[in-house]
C-alpha cells in the first residue's frame, strides 16, 4: 500500500529539478561575482579617497607648522589651532 509519503518523484522529475537548481546556481553565481567586483571597486575608490584626504591633511598640518615656526611658537601655544577638521571644538582663551 502506497501512501503519499512513500511516493518518490520520478527520475525525469528529479532531473528537471536538478536542471532548474543548476540554472539558479549559475544565475546566483554570476550575481555574486558581479557584486564582489563592485565591492572591490568601491573599496579601491574608498582607499584612494582616504589616501587623498590624508595627503591633504598632511599638507594642512605642514602649513600650520610653518606658520608656528614663523611666529616663534608664541601664537601656537596661546591659541588652539583647528588644523584638523572636526578635532577642535573650543578655542583656548588668550
Amino acid at each position: 500500500m502506497n501512501t503519499p509519503h512513500d511516493v518518490r518523484p520520478s527520475r525525469d522529475a528529479i532531473t528537471d529539478y536538478i536542471n532548474a537548481a543548476l540554472v539558479e546556481l549559475v544565475v546566483t553565481e554570476a550575481d555574486l561575482i558581479a557584486r564582489q567586483k563592485d565591492a572591490s571597486e568601491a573599496q579601491r575608490a574608498a582607499t584612494e579617497a582616504l589616501d587623498a584626504h590624508n595627503e591633504a591633511q598632511k599638507r594642512v598640518d605642514e602649513l600650520f607648522e610653518q606658520l608656528r615656526d614663523t611666529r616663534h611658537g608664541d601664537w601656537a601655544q596661546r591659541k588652539m589651532i583647528p588644523a584638523r577638521v572636526g578635532r577642535c571644538t573650543v578655542e583656548a582663551p588668550e
